[in-house]
């Protein structure tokens, strides 16, 4: 972790700035300055802790979108799939847990998809799957917190999310940008034309892009999407403080998202 300070000396009153550089290795830093007077009798420490580079923490929020950009070079239909994995509900008869939402082939003998869903839970849907973009463009998931939380006693005390992603069509060189963002209040909207969910009344508490390579890439691969699919992060939410933690599992490539990737 590198530091800055701003200004390093001087006279009087003033407000010192401290920066530090992206910590992009996996394990939390923790460093102390120590702001002296001119006569060294004056001290004060600076604790400064860092959470590993594969880390996000999310302050409370009611709804979660990953919003998945690529573009020709990256490769062709991009494929998500998104799911909680401990709940412990139930929805039409159907265990909630690991039912991702995204896309797979038809099944002609239930008239749904072979082994992802739309979306889960009852409506406006516990997790809902913005419909399928085979170009170049977006995708994006929406998860919504506020409605699971209306089974909060039945939940466990933190609920677990898994991400993963494969290319369908063909595989470039497999970067994707992923804008996540969080909501508190409102409602969420899904806008079908541009596979994008918009949040009408609420506030932005936390959004950022993460890159990834996604180097999964087959075509019956959805038969086997824990197996096959590349896992790009899992998301734990505490359903007391309501506030998220994404762990990466993917390794993230900050420069991905600052590229042309989704021009």
């Amino acid at each position: 972790m590198g530091i800055e300070i701003n200004p390093k000396k001087g006279k009087g009153n003033a407000t010192v700035t401290i920066t530090a550089t992206e910590n992009d290795t996996p394990d939390t830093i923790e460093k102390t300055i120590i702001v002296k007077g001119c006569d060294d009798v004056y001290a004060r420490k600076v604790r400064i802790i860092q959470d590993a580079g594969n880390i996000i923490r999310i302050p409370e929020f009611d709804f979660l979108t990953l919003s998945y950009c690529w573009n020709d070079e990256s490769g062709k239909d991009y494929d998500s799939a998104t799911a909680f994995t401990n709940t412990g509900l139930m929805h039409d008869g159907k265990a909630v847990d690991n039912r991702f939402v995204g896309w797979s082939k038809l099944d002609f003998g239930s008239g749904g998809m072979a082994t992802t869903s739309a979306h889960v839970g009852p409506e406006p849907y516990y997790i809902q799957w913005g419909g399928d973009n085979q170009h170049s463009g977006k995708e994006t998931v929406k998860i919504d917190m506020k409605t699971l939380l209306t089974n909060q006693a039945m939940l466990p005390d933190i609920v677990n999310i898994d991400v993963y992603g494969n290319w369908f069509e063909s595989v470039g060189n497999g970067r994707v940008c992923v804008t996540l963002t969080a909501y508190k209040g409102g409602t969420m909207k899904l806008d079908a034309s541009s596979y994008q969910f918009k949040n009408v009344g609420g506030e932005v508490v936390y959004s950022d892009k993460k890159g990834f390579v996604i180097e999964a890439f087959g075509k019956t691969s959805y038969q086997n999407i824990k197996g096959m699919y590349t896992k790009l992060c899992h998301i734990n939410y505490d359903k007391t403080t309501r506030e998220g933690t994404i762990f990466m599992d993917a390794k993230p490539n900050s420069q991905i998202c600052q590229s042309d990737v989704c021009k």
